[in-house]
């Protein structure tokens, strides 16, 4: 597994998000954001994970935010 560089966690109820930049394994220089939930089902945790690359960070965010916003 690898170490993230940031992490940032939320407790939303039963369940807790994590928010990682992580190092690529491959290339020094590339960086990725992991995007954790977990919970617990049955009494046994889970974890369901979103990987999002730098290429794609800037239309996620934006989708992200324009999700947000008709939500509240």
């Amino acid at each position: 597994m690898q170490e993230s560089l940031f992490s940032k966690s939320i407790k939303a109820g039963g369940m807790t998000f994590f928010f990682d930049v992580k190092q690529a394994q491959k290339g020094k220089k590339s960086k990725y954001v992991q995007v954790s939930e977990t919970w617990l089902q049955e009494g046994q945790p889970r974890r369901s994970t979103l990987t999002i690359f730098p290429d794609q960070l800037q239309p996620f965010a934006q989708a992200f935010q324009e999700v947000a916003e008709k939500a509240v």
